[in-house]
């Protein structure tokens, strides 16, 4: 009886051990490493445009640049066009004899006109497709995404290659920009007295490294774009982007020109080694005003004067230099977020969470108050080695 009941329960479990129903073959797939997301008209109707970057994996193994085999790029761009995103993308299919597949999607660039149009609709399609994971590095362009998806990358295999690994270490020994993820994008639009700021990448032209060569398209970060709600209102600089990030926390190294004697010109450069900063808020009346605290530190990376200045009194003309030209940058930013009407400093979201009943009160105005809003900016910065000399050669 047991030799029978046995041999039940394995008829039974076999037909349930056939394998994955819902699996798909690799050779069968069209993976995505990237999307671009623009806005267009076509015949008097507004239309979505999407972009992918498909690789290519047989060009892919075993090449160590973006060339590829034959001078043939490692990835295929595909456009397609729809009246929405969901309908852009089926489109795609009919262009591509493959599953088209964005699992391994790393970022999306949303182009200018898609997102003065806004980020909402475009963030609820992102999230609510199940390849796409929610980690994804979202990035701002002027003028349209499909254009970036063009670079031809140089040093890595991808662009999504290039992208990543910018975002991994190069923008975080230069804090010009402030690269975030599809989650934390999506938070900030959300969160009441906050407005991101959405990364901007651009297109370089290079010039040609070989005689008779066309100029050269190279990757580059460089600022950001103010959203205020989900909508792109305007763009910062670099210097306005390295300010706002001082003032929320977020610069971490970079190379600061700073003037310490009197005369045109900046005459030092600081190498900035970490950074702190604190935003507390207090109101009196209907009058805002932010308490902003930073602690920086650094060492001497140049000097373009004669005078000795290893010496203490050397050291701290420094650091007051240093400290008076991180101050400027975080009020350059702040005017900048205020002559756009955005709460790139998160002011009102802090205040909500250190002092929700004014906040209660102030909610529905805030954007009737922020430009009334004043700041007051304490910078405590210490210069800590001056590399591996101590003062300045002196011609004889």
């Amino acid at each position: 009886m047991k030799y029978k009941a046995v041999l039940l329960i394995l008829a039974a479990v076999f037909p349930l051990l056939s394998g994955c129903w819902s699996r798909l073959e690799v050779e069968n797939l069209a993976i995505v490493a990237g999307l671009g997301i623009d806005k267009t008209h076509e015949n008097g109707k507004e239309m979505y445009s999407l972009t992918v970057n498909i690789l290519r994996p047989s060009l892919i193994g075993g090449a160590t640049t973006g060339g590829g085999s034959k001078g043939m790029p490692n990835f295929w761009r595909v456009t397609a066009k729809g009246e929405s995103l969901a309908d852009a993308e089926k489109n795609i299919n009919t262009r591509i004899p493959r599953k088209v597949f964005y699992g391994h999607d790393r970022f999306v660039i949303v182009g200018e006109d898609a997102a003065k149009d806004g980020l909402l609709d475009i963030i609820d399609y992102l999230q609510r497709n199940t390849e796409i994971r929610l980690r994804i590095l979202m990035l701002s362009t002027k003028g349209k995404a499909e254009n970036v998806m063009t670079q031809f990358p140089e040093l890595e295999t991808t662009i999504a290659r290039v992208i990543e690994e910018m975002e991994r270490i190069t923008s975080k020994d230069v804090s010009k920009v402030l690269i975030r993820d599809l989650v934390k994008i999506t938070d900030d639009i959300i969160t009441p007295g906050v407005d991101p700021v959405l990364a901007q990448v651009i297109i370089q032209l290079s010039p040609p490294t070989q005689a008779g060569g066309g100029p050269i398209k190279i990757l580059k970060y460089v600022g950001g774009g103010v959203i205020r709600e989900d909508k792109l209102v305007g763009w910062l600089d670099e210097i306005e982007t390295r300010g706002y990030m001082f003032a929320i926390g977020k610069a971490l190294r970079s190379a600061i020109s700073i003037k310490v004697s009197p005369g045109p010109g900046k005459d030092a450069g600081i190498y900035l080694t970490r950074a702190s900063s604190n935003i507390k808020t207090s109101v009196k009346g209907q009058e805002v005003t932010a308490q902003i605290e930073i602690k920086a530190e650094g060492e001497l990376a140049e000097y373009h004067k004669q005078d000795k200045i290893a010496k203490p009194a050397g050291i701290r003309k420094l650091e007051e230099g240093l400290g008076k030209e991180i101050q400027q940058e975080v009020m350059q930013a702040f005017k900048k977020g205020q002559k756009l009407n955005a709460d790139i400093f998160g002011i009102g979201d802090n205040m909500h969470k250190h002092n929700s009943k004014t906040w209660e009160k102030m909610n529905k105005d805030w954007y009737k108050i922020l430009p009334n809003v004043k700041i007051d900016v304490k910078v405590s910065a210490h210069v800590r080695r001056t590399g591996f000399i101590s003062n300045p050669y002196i011609a004889r």
